[in-house]
């Protein structure tokens, strides 16, 4: 679960020309679902994510669920 009080660390990488951000939950790795999208050319992100099952979703700015 993602927790809201704790600051997250984030690094980027390098996919084919694309910046992928990825944030750190309680050990592991999570890429940011929009860049994805954008890396995929998916236009709409939002749509997208919201129709992947199970899939965590937070606000990265400020670390608290949606």
């Amino acid at each position: 679960m993602w927790n809201s009080v704790e600051r997250k660390r984030m690094k980027t990488e390098i996919w084919n020309g694309y910046e992928i951000r990825f944030v750190e939950n309680e050990g592991k790795w999570f890429a940011v679902a929009n860049d994805i999208c954008k890396a995929l050319a998916i236009r709409n992100s939002r749509d997208a994510i919201n129709k992947l099952p199970g899939v965590a979703k937070t606000d990265i700015r400020s670390g608290g669920e949606e």
